[in-house]
């Protein structure tokens, strides 16, 4: 099977591959209750769980986990899974609370979706966020995603690659100043 083995990289952030070298780091992360109160599974991930999704997630073909780094310190995960031939699925978080703070926030999120559109050829891409996760649903509609399906367990999201285009300019030129 094809592992990922894309490394992206833009002012200053970088997206790396997701290893075994990563594992104790990642499950402290997600472990953590304020990772932890915003995602769809909201259980402690034990460490042979966490094990057998890394090896799952590794030789996935339609799967591609990143590290998130920002100047030479690991900040976070973020992952874009294919849903089918011209859609996937986004989803990141940080545990740096300077970067999370920052205008930064928005950069690994930008370059996983350019890579979703640009790489591996995605019309569509969705999100799920928690009702209760306002700063993500404000984060991901600054971002071009339109909320189409809402209910109280959670609200579905999608950006568009010409929607994304738009607000991806924006914030480029942001960064290139």
């Amino acid at each position: 099977m094809k592992q990922n083995s894309y490394h992206l990289q833009k002012f200053g952030m970088q997206l790396s591959p997701l290893t075994s070298n990563h594992l104790a780091q990642v499950l402290t992360w997600r472990n953590d209750e304020s990772v932890r109160q915003n995602m769809l599974n909201t259980s402690i991930i034990k460490a042979q769980e966490h094990q057998a999704w890394l090896k799952r997630i590794c030789g996935s073909e339609t799967e591609f986990h990143f590290i998130i780094s920002y100047k030479n310190s690991d900040i976070g995960v973020a992952n874009i899974k294919l849903s089918g031939k011209n859609a996937g699925e986004a989803g990141l978080y940080l545990c740096d609370e300077e970067v999370k703070g920052s205008a930064y926030a928005f950069l690994p999120s930008l370059m996983l979706l350019e890579f979703g559109f640009e790489h591996l050829g995605l019309k569509k891409i969705d999100a799920t966020v928690l009702p209760h996760n306002k700063a993500a649903l404000r984060f991901n509609l600054n971002q071009g995603y339109k909320i189409i399906e809402e209910t109280s367990e959670h609200i579905k999201m999608q950006v568009s690659a010409d929607n994304f285009n738009h607000y991806k300019l924006k914030y480029y030129r942001f960064f290139d100043r």
